[in-house]
Protein backbone atom coordinates (compact mmCIF):
# COMPACT_ATOMS: atom_id res chain seq x y z
CA UNK A 1 0.00 0.00 0.00
CA UNK A 2 1.30 3.44 -0.96
CA UNK A 3 0.50 6.78 0.61
CA UNK A 4 0.52 9.77 -1.72
CA UNK A 5 0.49 13.31 -0.36
CA UNK A 6 -0.42 16.17 -2.61
CA UNK A 7 -0.29 19.81 -1.59
CA UNK A 8 -1.47 22.66 -3.74
CA UNK A 9 -1.61 26.42 -3.19
CA UNK A 10 -4.24 28.50 -4.98
CA UNK A 11 -3.86 32.12 -6.00
CA UNK A 12 -6.13 33.23 -3.15
CA UNK A 13 -3.81 31.62 -0.63
CA UNK A 14 -6.08 28.65 0.08
CA UNK A 15 -4.15 25.45 0.68
CA UNK A 16 -5.52 21.97 0.22
CA UNK A 17 -3.88 18.87 1.58
CA UNK A 18 -5.09 15.60 0.10
CA UNK A 19 -3.97 12.23 1.42
CA UNK A 20 -4.88 9.31 -0.80
CA UNK A 21 -4.34 5.66 0.09
CA UNK A 22 -3.41 3.65 -2.96
CA UNK A 23 -2.93 0.04 -3.82
CA UNK A 24 -2.21 0.66 -7.51
CA UNK A 25 -2.91 3.08 -10.33
CA UNK A 26 -0.86 6.05 -9.15
CA UNK A 27 -0.98 7.59 -12.65
CA UNK A 28 -4.79 7.43 -12.75
CA UNK A 29 -5.02 9.08 -9.34
CA UNK A 30 -2.66 11.86 -10.45
CA UNK A 31 -4.82 12.49 -13.49
CA UNK A 32 -7.99 12.54 -11.40
CA UNK A 33 -6.45 14.99 -8.95
CA UNK A 34 -5.26 17.23 -11.75
CA UNK A 35 -8.74 17.19 -13.30
CA UNK A 36 -10.16 18.23 -9.93
CA UNK A 37 -7.66 21.03 -9.44
CA UNK A 38 -7.97 22.24 -13.04
CA UNK A 39 -11.76 22.44 -12.78
CA UNK A 40 -11.48 24.37 -9.53
CA UNK A 41 -9.00 26.90 -10.85
CA UNK A 42 -10.49 27.36 -14.33
CA UNK A 43 -13.96 28.20 -13.01
CA UNK A 44 -12.79 31.82 -12.76
CA UNK A 45 -11.36 31.96 -16.30
CA UNK A 46 -13.24 33.66 -19.10
CA UNK A 47 -13.55 31.71 -22.37
CA UNK A 48 -11.82 33.22 -25.38
CA UNK A 49 -14.25 35.54 -27.12
CA UNK A 50 -14.00 36.71 -30.75
CA UNK A 51 -11.76 39.73 -31.12
CA UNK A 52 -9.21 41.09 -33.60
CA UNK A 53 -5.59 40.13 -33.45
CA UNK A 54 -3.31 42.69 -31.79
CA UNK A 55 -1.37 45.02 -34.06
CA UNK A 56 2.35 44.22 -34.37
CA UNK A 57 2.13 41.44 -31.81
CA UNK A 58 4.92 39.75 -29.93
CA UNK A 59 4.58 35.96 -30.11
CA UNK A 60 5.04 33.61 -27.17
CA UNK A 61 5.42 30.02 -28.37
CA UNK A 62 5.16 27.26 -25.80
CA UNK A 63 6.00 23.71 -26.81
CA UNK A 64 8.39 20.82 -26.35
CA UNK A 65 10.93 22.80 -28.29
CA UNK A 66 14.06 21.18 -26.82
CA UNK A 67 13.07 17.58 -27.53
CA UNK A 68 13.90 15.20 -30.36
CA UNK A 69 10.29 14.06 -30.63
CA UNK A 70 8.27 14.94 -33.70
CA UNK A 71 6.18 17.35 -31.65
CA UNK A 72 9.39 19.11 -30.63
CA UNK A 73 10.57 19.38 -34.23
CA UNK A 74 7.16 20.70 -35.28
CA UNK A 75 7.23 23.34 -32.57
CA UNK A 76 10.66 24.53 -33.68
CA UNK A 77 9.48 24.72 -37.28
CA UNK A 78 6.54 26.87 -36.22
CA UNK A 79 8.77 29.22 -34.24
CA UNK A 80 11.23 29.52 -37.15
CA UNK A 81 8.42 30.23 -39.63
CA UNK A 82 6.88 32.91 -37.40
CA UNK A 83 10.28 34.57 -37.00
CA UNK A 84 10.94 34.34 -40.74
CA UNK A 85 7.68 36.24 -41.27
CA UNK A 86 9.15 39.08 -39.23
CA UNK A 87 7.63 38.58 -35.79
CA UNK A 88 9.49 38.65 -32.50
CA UNK A 89 9.09 35.41 -30.57
CA UNK A 90 9.71 34.15 -27.06
CA UNK A 91 10.12 30.37 -26.82
CA UNK A 92 9.03 28.46 -23.73
CA UNK A 93 9.77 24.78 -23.08
CA UNK A 94 6.69 23.05 -21.66
CA UNK A 95 8.48 20.08 -20.15
CA UNK A 96 9.51 21.86 -16.91
CA UNK A 97 5.84 22.70 -16.27
CA UNK A 98 5.13 18.99 -15.83
CA UNK A 99 7.38 18.87 -12.80
CA UNK A 100 5.63 19.82 -9.58
CA UNK A 101 2.30 19.76 -11.38
CA UNK A 102 0.28 19.13 -8.23
CA UNK A 103 2.49 20.91 -5.74
CA UNK A 104 3.64 24.26 -7.08
CA UNK A 105 1.69 27.49 -7.36
CA UNK A 106 1.15 29.08 -10.79
CA UNK A 107 3.82 31.46 -12.02
CA UNK A 108 3.56 34.32 -14.53
CA UNK A 109 3.87 33.39 -18.18
CA UNK A 110 7.20 34.70 -19.51
CA UNK A 111 6.46 37.65 -21.77
CA UNK A 112 2.79 37.84 -20.78
CA UNK A 113 0.86 40.85 -19.49
CA UNK A 114 0.79 42.48 -22.91
CA UNK A 115 -1.02 42.69 -26.21
CA UNK A 116 0.53 39.63 -27.77
CA UNK A 117 -0.22 36.16 -29.10
CA UNK A 118 0.33 32.95 -27.19
CA UNK A 119 0.73 29.80 -29.29
CA UNK A 120 0.62 26.58 -27.27
CA UNK A 121 2.08 23.95 -29.58
CA UNK A 122 0.72 20.94 -27.72
CA UNK A 123 -2.42 18.84 -27.60
CA UNK A 124 -5.18 19.54 -25.05
CA UNK A 125 -3.82 17.39 -22.20
CA UNK A 126 -0.51 19.29 -22.27
CA UNK A 127 -2.18 22.61 -23.17
CA UNK A 128 -4.25 22.37 -19.99
CA UNK A 129 -1.03 22.04 -18.02
CA UNK A 130 0.36 25.15 -19.70
CA UNK A 131 -2.76 27.14 -18.79
CA UNK A 132 -2.88 25.71 -15.27
CA UNK A 133 0.75 26.28 -14.33
CA UNK A 134 0.81 29.98 -15.23
CA UNK A 135 -1.20 32.75 -13.63
CA UNK A 136 -4.42 33.66 -15.37
CA UNK A 137 -3.60 37.35 -15.00
CA UNK A 138 -0.42 36.90 -17.04
CA UNK A 139 -2.18 35.37 -20.06
CA UNK A 140 -5.84 36.39 -19.99
CA UNK A 141 -5.29 39.39 -22.31
CA UNK A 142 -3.28 37.40 -24.86
CA UNK A 143 -4.74 36.16 -28.13
CA UNK A 144 -4.43 32.40 -27.68
CA UNK A 145 -3.78 29.82 -30.39
CA UNK A 146 -3.59 26.07 -29.83
CA UNK A 147 -1.77 23.79 -32.28
CA UNK A 148 -3.28 20.30 -32.09
CA UNK A 149 -2.81 17.06 -34.00
CA UNK A 150 -4.52 13.67 -34.08
CA UNK A 151 -3.86 10.58 -36.15
CA UNK A 152 -7.04 8.50 -36.43
CA UNK A 153 -10.47 9.35 -37.79
CA UNK A 154 -11.87 10.92 -34.62
CA UNK A 155 -10.15 12.78 -31.81
CA UNK A 156 -11.24 12.21 -28.19
CA UNK A 157 -14.42 14.07 -27.23
CA UNK A 158 -12.66 15.03 -23.98
CA UNK A 159 -10.50 17.45 -25.99
CA UNK A 160 -13.45 19.58 -27.05
CA UNK A 161 -14.03 21.55 -23.80
CA UNK A 162 -10.41 22.78 -23.91
CA UNK A 163 -11.14 24.66 -27.15
CA UNK A 164 -13.09 27.37 -25.31
CA UNK A 165 -9.87 28.81 -23.86
CA UNK A 166 -8.46 29.48 -27.37
CA UNK A 167 -9.28 32.05 -30.04
CA UNK A 168 -7.94 29.78 -32.80
CA UNK A 169 -6.92 26.15 -33.06
CA UNK A 170 -4.37 25.35 -35.75
CA UNK A 171 -4.07 21.86 -37.18
CA UNK A 172 -1.50 20.49 -39.66
CA UNK A 173 -3.93 18.85 -42.09
CA UNK A 174 -7.51 18.55 -43.27
CA UNK A 175 -7.48 15.08 -41.74
CA UNK A 176 -6.90 16.49 -38.27
CA UNK A 177 -9.51 19.19 -38.80
CA UNK A 178 -12.13 16.56 -39.58
CA UNK A 179 -11.08 14.39 -36.62
CA UNK A 180 -11.47 17.39 -34.30
CA UNK A 181 -14.73 18.50 -35.91
CA UNK A 182 -16.22 15.10 -35.20
CA UNK A 183 -14.98 15.23 -31.60
CA UNK A 184 -16.47 18.70 -31.10
CA UNK A 185 -19.82 17.60 -32.49
CA UNK A 186 -19.80 14.48 -30.31
CA UNK A 187 -19.15 16.63 -27.23
CA UNK A 188 -21.84 19.17 -28.09
CA UNK A 189 -19.25 21.89 -28.83
CA UNK A 190 -20.22 22.65 -32.43
CA UNK A 191 -19.68 26.36 -31.74
CA UNK A 192 -15.93 25.70 -31.46
CA UNK A 193 -15.57 24.20 -34.96
CA UNK A 194 -15.15 27.61 -36.59
CA UNK A 195 -11.89 28.07 -34.65
CA UNK A 196 -10.20 25.26 -36.58
CA UNK A 197 -7.62 26.43 -39.14
CA UNK A 198 -5.40 24.21 -41.30
CA UNK A 199 -1.74 25.26 -41.00
CA UNK A 200 0.53 22.58 -42.54
CA UNK A 201 3.92 22.32 -40.89
CA UNK A 202 6.30 24.78 -42.61
CA UNK A 203 8.88 22.27 -43.83
CA UNK A 204 11.94 24.06 -45.28
CA UNK A 205 13.21 23.12 -48.72
CA UNK A 206 16.95 22.39 -48.43
CA UNK A 207 19.45 22.39 -51.30
CA UNK A 208 19.42 19.20 -53.32
CA UNK A 209 21.96 16.65 -52.05
CA UNK A 210 24.79 15.75 -54.39
CA UNK A 211 24.21 12.82 -56.71
CA UNK A 212 25.66 9.79 -54.99
CA UNK A 213 26.29 7.88 -58.19
CA UNK A 214 25.47 4.23 -58.73
CA UNK A 215 25.97 2.77 -55.26
CA UNK A 216 23.27 0.66 -53.63
CA UNK A 217 19.80 2.08 -52.95
CA UNK A 218 19.24 3.24 -49.37
CA UNK A 219 15.74 2.81 -47.97
CA UNK A 220 14.74 4.45 -44.69
CA UNK A 221 11.91 3.79 -42.24
CA UNK A 222 12.00 6.26 -39.32
CA UNK A 223 9.62 6.56 -36.38
CA UNK A 224 9.20 7.64 -32.75
CA UNK A 225 8.59 4.65 -30.45
CA UNK A 226 6.53 6.81 -28.10
CA UNK A 227 4.00 7.32 -30.88
CA UNK A 228 2.93 3.66 -30.66
CA UNK A 229 4.50 0.78 -32.57
CA UNK A 230 1.09 -0.38 -33.76
CA UNK A 231 0.27 2.97 -35.35
CA UNK A 232 3.71 3.60 -36.85
CA UNK A 233 3.86 -0.03 -37.98
CA UNK A 234 7.61 -0.38 -38.71
CA UNK A 235 7.13 -4.13 -38.78
CA UNK A 236 5.02 -3.65 -41.90
CA UNK A 237 8.05 -2.19 -43.68
CA UNK A 238 10.31 -4.97 -42.42
CA UNK A 239 7.82 -7.62 -43.58
CA UNK A 240 7.59 -6.00 -47.03
CA UNK A 241 11.38 -5.98 -47.31
CA UNK A 242 11.69 -9.63 -46.31
CA UNK A 243 9.05 -10.59 -48.84
CA UNK A 244 10.86 -8.66 -51.57
CA UNK A 245 14.28 -9.99 -50.55
CA UNK A 246 13.96 -13.42 -48.90
CA UNK A 247 17.77 -13.48 -48.83
CA UNK A 248 20.10 -10.58 -48.09
CA UNK A 249 20.70 -8.39 -51.12
CA UNK A 250 23.60 -6.22 -52.19
CA UNK A 251 21.33 -4.08 -54.39
CA UNK A 252 19.63 -2.19 -51.58
CA UNK A 253 19.87 -1.52 -47.85
CA UNK A 254 17.12 -0.88 -45.29
CA UNK A 255 17.62 1.26 -42.18
CA UNK A 256 14.87 1.15 -39.55
CA UNK A 257 15.60 4.20 -37.40
CA UNK A 258 13.99 4.98 -34.06
CA UNK A 259 14.94 6.86 -30.89
CA UNK A 260 17.23 5.58 -28.15
CA UNK A 261 14.21 5.25 -25.86
CA UNK A 262 13.09 2.21 -27.90
CA UNK A 263 15.84 0.05 -26.43
CA UNK A 264 14.42 -2.46 -24.00
CA UNK A 265 10.90 -2.31 -25.42
CA UNK A 266 9.55 -5.72 -26.46
CA UNK A 267 8.61 -4.46 -29.94
CA UNK A 268 12.18 -3.32 -30.51
CA UNK A 269 13.42 -6.74 -29.52
CA UNK A 270 10.97 -8.29 -31.96
CA UNK A 271 12.36 -6.16 -34.81
CA UNK A 272 15.91 -7.18 -33.90
CA UNK A 273 14.99 -10.86 -33.85
CA UNK A 274 13.19 -10.65 -37.17
CA UNK A 275 16.14 -8.99 -38.91
CA UNK A 276 18.91 -10.98 -37.21
CA UNK A 277 21.60 -12.14 -39.59
CA UNK A 278 20.54 -9.79 -42.37
CA UNK A 279 23.48 -7.74 -43.65
CA UNK A 280 21.08 -5.61 -45.71
CA UNK A 281 19.01 -4.42 -42.71
CA UNK A 282 20.03 -2.23 -39.77
CA UNK A 283 17.71 -1.54 -36.84
CA UNK A 284 19.06 1.61 -35.22
CA UNK A 285 17.86 3.01 -31.88
CA UNK A 286 19.71 6.29 -31.47
CA UNK A 287 18.56 9.83 -30.74
CA UNK A 288 20.07 12.15 -33.34
CA UNK A 289 20.17 15.93 -33.44
CA UNK A 290 18.41 17.79 -36.26
CA UNK A 291 21.49 18.04 -38.46
CA UNK A 292 22.14 14.31 -38.15
CA UNK A 293 18.50 13.55 -38.91
CA UNK A 294 18.58 15.73 -42.02
CA UNK A 295 21.76 13.98 -43.18
CA UNK A 296 20.16 10.58 -42.67
CA UNK A 297 17.14 11.57 -44.76
CA UNK A 298 19.32 13.17 -47.44
CA UNK A 299 21.42 9.99 -47.69
CA UNK A 300 18.34 7.89 -48.43
CA UNK A 301 16.80 7.22 -51.82
CA UNK A 302 13.41 6.02 -50.64
CA UNK A 303 11.51 6.60 -47.40
CA UNK A 304 8.80 4.11 -46.44
CA UNK A 305 6.00 4.46 -43.88
CA UNK A 306 3.28 1.81 -43.78
CA UNK A 307 1.64 3.63 -40.89
CA UNK A 308 -1.95 3.25 -39.76
CA UNK A 309 -2.49 6.96 -39.26
CA UNK A 310 -0.62 10.29 -39.19
CA UNK A 311 -1.63 13.77 -38.11
CA UNK A 312 0.76 15.11 -40.74
CA UNK A 313 3.75 12.84 -41.35
CA UNK A 314 6.67 15.16 -40.73
CA UNK A 315 9.37 12.65 -41.66
CA UNK A 316 7.64 12.02 -44.99
CA UNK A 317 7.32 15.74 -45.70
CA UNK A 318 10.97 16.36 -44.87
CA UNK A 319 12.02 13.47 -47.11
CA UNK A 320 10.00 14.90 -50.00
CA UNK A 321 11.48 18.36 -49.36
CA UNK A 322 14.89 16.71 -49.89
CA UNK A 323 13.66 15.33 -53.22
CA UNK A 324 13.42 11.79 -51.86
CA UNK A 325 10.82 9.25 -52.99
CA UNK A 326 8.15 8.32 -50.47
CA UNK A 327 6.03 5.18 -50.22
CA UNK A 328 3.39 5.61 -47.53
CA UNK A 329 -0.11 4.58 -46.57
CA UNK A 330 -2.44 6.73 -48.65
CA UNK A 331 -4.60 7.89 -45.75
CA UNK A 332 -4.62 10.54 -43.03
CA UNK A 333 -2.53 13.67 -42.60
CA UNK A 334 0.23 12.82 -45.09
CA UNK A 335 -2.30 13.13 -47.90
CA UNK A 336 -2.14 16.88 -47.27
CA UNK A 337 1.02 16.84 -49.39
CA UNK A 338 1.21 13.38 -51.00
CA UNK A 339 -0.35 12.50 -54.35
CA UNK A 340 0.22 9.87 -57.08
CA UNK A 341 2.19 12.53 -58.98
CA UNK A 342 4.79 13.18 -56.25
CA UNK A 343 4.93 9.90 -54.29
CA UNK A 344 3.42 6.42 -54.05
CA UNK A 345 0.35 6.30 -51.78
CA UNK A 346 -0.37 2.72 -50.68
CA UNK A 347 -4.01 1.53 -50.88
CA UNK A 348 -5.62 0.65 -47.57
CA UNK A 349 -8.70 -0.58 -45.78
CA UNK A 350 -10.08 0.93 -42.57
CA UNK A 351 -10.45 -0.90 -39.27
CA UNK A 352 -11.07 0.11 -35.64
CA UNK A 353 -8.08 1.81 -34.04
CA UNK A 354 -6.65 0.63 -30.75
CA UNK A 355 -7.81 2.12 -27.45
CA UNK A 356 -4.90 4.55 -27.23
CA UNK A 357 -6.08 6.22 -30.44
CA UNK A 358 -9.77 6.40 -29.51
CA UNK A 359 -10.76 3.03 -30.89
CA UNK A 360 -13.14 1.45 -31.56
CA UNK A 361 -14.99 4.75 -32.12
CA UNK A 362 -12.13 5.92 -34.34
CA UNK A 363 -10.70 4.10 -37.35
CA UNK A 364 -7.24 3.79 -38.80
CA UNK A 365 -5.77 2.28 -41.96
CA UNK A 366 -4.45 -1.16 -42.80
CA UNK A 367 -2.02 -0.69 -45.73
CA UNK A 368 -2.02 -3.20 -48.58
CA UNK A 369 1.18 -5.22 -48.15
CA UNK A 370 1.25 -6.65 -51.69
CA UNK A 371 1.09 -3.19 -53.22
CA UNK A 372 3.84 -1.93 -50.89
CA UNK A 373 6.16 -4.78 -51.91
CA UNK A 374 5.60 -4.10 -55.61
CA UNK A 375 6.08 -0.34 -55.17
CA UNK A 376 9.31 -0.83 -53.25
CA UNK A 377 10.60 -3.20 -55.91
CA UNK A 378 9.82 -0.73 -58.69
CA UNK A 379 11.45 2.26 -56.97
CA UNK A 380 14.60 0.31 -56.18
CA UNK A 381 14.90 -0.71 -59.83
CA UNK A 382 13.77 2.49 -61.56
CA UNK A 383 16.09 5.47 -61.11
CA UNK A 384 14.15 7.60 -63.59
CA UNK A 385 10.97 7.16 -61.55
CA UNK A 386 12.78 8.10 -58.34
CA UNK A 387 14.09 11.29 -59.93
CA UNK A 388 10.71 12.24 -61.37
CA UNK A 389 8.85 11.74 -58.11
CA UNK A 390 11.55 13.56 -56.16
CA UNK A 391 11.33 16.61 -58.43
CA UNK A 392 7.56 16.86 -58.08
CA UNK A 393 7.80 16.24 -54.34
CA UNK A 394 10.08 19.25 -53.77
CA UNK A 395 7.83 21.47 -55.85
CA UNK A 396 4.68 20.50 -53.98
CA UNK A 397 6.28 20.74 -50.53
CA UNK A 398 7.38 24.30 -51.26
CA UNK A 399 3.71 25.32 -51.53
CA UNK A 400 3.09 24.42 -47.88
CA UNK A 401 4.91 27.61 -46.90
CA UNK A 402 2.17 29.77 -48.44
CA UNK A 403 0.13 29.69 -45.22
CA UNK A 404 3.07 31.08 -43.25
CA UNK A 405 3.53 34.43 -44.96
CA UNK A 406 3.27 37.54 -42.80
CA UNK A 407 -0.10 38.47 -44.30
CA UNK A 408 -1.59 34.99 -43.93
CA UNK A 409 -0.34 34.33 -40.40
CA UNK A 410 -1.86 37.18 -38.44
CA UNK A 411 -3.25 39.49 -41.09
CA UNK A 412 -0.21 41.76 -40.94
CA UNK A 413 0.91 43.65 -44.02
CA UNK A 414 4.57 43.54 -44.98
CA UNK A 415 6.56 46.48 -43.58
Amino acid sequence: MHRLYIAHTYSNGERILLSVLLKSGVGAVHRALFDFLFARRSKDWQPASPRPLPAKPRIILSGFIHEALGIGRAGRLTQAAVEAAGFETIGQDLRPLHRGLLTRSPRPLPGGDGAGIWIIHANPPEARIALFQQTYESWRKLYRIGYWAWETSRAPASWAPVAKWFHEIWVPSDHVREALRMAFVEAGCEDQVEKLRVMPHPVPIPPLPLDKGSRRINVLCMFDPGSDFARKNPMGTIDAWLRLFPQATETAHLTVKTLGSAKGLPQYGEMQRKTAGRSDIVVLAETLDEAQTRNLIAASDVVVSLHRGEGFGLVLAEAMAHGRCVIATGWSGNMQFMSPENSIPVPFSLSPANKRYNGPVAQWAEPAGDFAVAALDRLIRDREMRERLGTWARRDLAMLADAWSRAELFGQADD
